[in-house]
């Protein structure tokens, strides 16, 4: 085994909560292969219980063995619809569509107020990997949801020329890929909202953060890469991440303020986009406008 030369940086639990609580096995190996940038860790054989994980995430069930996976991105997807929720996220969302390329690993979330939207998601699906691959989606696989198994559903199938693949009636484990998506990203939100005692109406946040991280994170289908880098040839750099719900201050424009007003207000970072100056804040909501 490679040994991991690293200078004074962050420890292993910082960047296992910034990375939305991954198995630290496979940020050790990510992080000794090379398969991810901007991390610096000074104890990479660092040991700790994880309270967020207890908390968040529940025992794996082993599920029967996944067929093989498909040659080339944006080919063949798998789907699932998650929800509803017990509250509403931030933008009123009570569900959550995933979508998965068998080929990359790569996921693409949509967040929906009824389950209707679902095909609406998917034609937007659709037009993204059209523009990006210069061809359609060759086969949709997904349970027997309503969702997806419906005139309007199977008309734009049809139109498109894209095959539909439906798991056995009350047998989720033949959609396994998007089953344990959902269960993996369901958990990872969970973990991240407890470890800061975030609101609940900020599982969207959480969510679309888990879905971001996973795509940057290895897996044993994309050993020595991420789906992020298989998805679009670039190496993924994670050194802008911050811990989900950490505390942040947010600089008051001029304009808006008095002259002895404070410069900046304590706010909570929620949400990582692909630029660090992007964060997205949430206010305490004990504090005034």
């Amino acid at each position: 085994n490679r040994e991991l030369n690293v200078v004074c940086g962050d420890n292993l639990r910082l960047w296992h909560e910034r990375l939305g609580h991954v198995n630290v096995q496979t940020i050790k190996k990510m992080v000794v292969n090379g398969t991810i940038v901007g991390v610096n860790m000074n104890n990479v054989d660092e040991n700790f219980v994880c309270d967020g994980c207890q908390y968040g995430k529940q025992h794996k069930l082993a599920f029967r063995k996944s067929q093989p996976r498909n040659s080339k991105p944006g080919e063949y997807i798998h789907s699932d619809l998650c929800g509803p929720m017990s509250v509403p996220s931030l933008g009123g969302a009570l569900y959550f569509v995933l979508f998965k390329d068998d080929c990359t690993g790569y996921r693409i979330v949509y967040f929906v107020k009824h389950k209707s939207q679902t095909l609406d998601c998917f034609k937007q699906l659709v037009k993204l990997i059209k523009n990006k691959f210069d061809f359609c989606v060759k086969t949709l696989r997904v349970d027997n949801g309503t969702e997806y198994v419906n005139h309007d559903f199977r008309s734009f199938l049809s139109d498109n020329g894209i095959q539909l693949e439906t798991c056995a009636p009350y047998s989720p484990e033949q959609n396994g890929k998007s089953e344990r998506e959902n269960r993996t990203i369901v958990e990872s939100a969970r973990s991240m909202i407890y470890t800061k005692d975030m609101p609940l109406h900020l599982w969207g946040e959480a969510v679309n953060t888990a879905v971001y991280i996973l795509n940057r994170t290895s897996n044993i289908h994309t050993p020595g890469s991420t789906p992020y880098e298989i998805w679009t040839k670039k190496k993924p750099s994670v050194q802008h991440l911050k811990i989900f719900g950490c505390e942040a201050f947010m600089q008051i424009p001029d304009c808006q303020r008095s002259k002895l007003q404070a410069k900046s207000k304590k706010t909570y970072i929620c949400r990582v986009p692909e630029r660090i100056f992007e964060l997205q804040v949430v206010r305490p909501s004990n504090e005034a406008n």
